[in-house]
């Protein structure tokens, strides 16, 4: 028996984005970017270098906003 504890790493994903590189390519405003992310967890940062998110789920959260237009 030994003490030894193993911890798994999360894995960081390779598509990150700054916040301003988001506001620039999707047009999210960085207060808005910040309540989701920081205030509410709904999506998930990265606080390495600076404030970051994954592409992936800028564009998953992005396509689950969407409101179907009415006619």
């Amino acid at each position: 028996m030994t003490n030894i504890i193993n911890f798994t790493r999360e894995e960081v994903p390779k598509d990150l984005m700054t916040f301003k590189e988001v506001e620039k390519v999707y047009k999210i405003k960085y207060d808005t970017l910040y309540k989701w992310t920081c205030l509410d967890n709904k999506i998930t940062y990265y606080s390495a270098g600076g404030l970051k998110v994954s592409e992936r789920d800028i564009i998953n959260w992005i396509m689950g906003s969407k409101v179907a237009a009415r006619c």
